[in-house]
């Protein structure tokens, strides 16, 4: 299972103004940071790694 997402609160702060003043690379960060607790969070759910896969993809 992963940890917990980023640096705290600050970089969460950073991706959300980023993400509000438009910034086109905002979301692949807030993705890249995010994904992995998502995953995690589908797998604890269906208890199946492919489906959460797509599960999470399709999110």
């Amino acid at each position: 299972m992963a940890g917990g997402p980023g640096a705290g609160g600050f970089d969460d702060q950073r991706l959300a103004d980023a993400l509000r003043t438009g910034d086109v690379i905002a979301l692949t960060e807030v993705y890249d940071t995010y994904a992995p607790f998502l995953y995690d969070y589908c797998h604890g759910l269906l208890r199946d790694r492919v489906e959460a896969a797509g599960r999470c993809a399709t999110a």
